[in-house]
């Protein structure tokens, strides 16, 4: 049982650190530079300069300029995932102190059981051992009794 638990919590650490890098191998999507919402072409030395994009001629003001991608939400999906991670590994921890609390509870059940078992074996030895010297004296005291009662018997007349 109590191996059971470091492999639940590993088990757990690593799925949480495979859906942290799955999250941060993800790619921002866009450029970290302004493109022409068209045709992804590089817009930094034509803006404010061209109303029209260099590379497929779309005009800015009905297509637009994408603006440029930082690494902002990156940066905020890092934390979101780290404290995803952390969650999942209190979450683990808290699990696996549940079973090992359920399993040291189970133990001392178990021992309680067998020291009650114990008890009675050794009541039921002593009352048997009882029952035996009180058959043996009733014995001795029997075979006594029917020698003292023929030897009394003489003695009385």
């Amino acid at each position: 049982m109590i191996a059971i638990v470091p492999l639940f919590i590993l088990i757990c650490a690593i799925v949480a650190g495979i859906a942290t890098m799955l999250v941060m191998r993800r790619k921002p999507a866009g450029q970290p530079y302004p493109t022409c919402y068209r045709c992804d072409y590089n817009l930094v030395e034509t803006i404010g300069q061209a109303t029209r994009c260099p590379e497929c001629g779309a005009e800015f003001a009905n297509h637009g300029i994408r603006p440029p991608v930082t690494d902002a939400p990156r940066k905020h999906r890092m934390v979101i995932a780290g404290v995803v991670a952390g969650i999942l590994l209190l979450a683990s921890g808290g699990v696996g102190m549940a079973l090992v609390m359920a399993g040291r509870a189970r133990v001392a059940q178990l021992q309680a059981i067998t020291a009650r078992q114990q008890a009675l074996q050794q009541q039921q030895a002593q009352q048997q051992q009882q029952q035996q010297a009180q058959a043996s004296a009733v014995e001795r005291d029997g075979t006594q009794d029917g020698k003292t009662d023929s030897a009394a018997e003489p003695d009385d007349q």
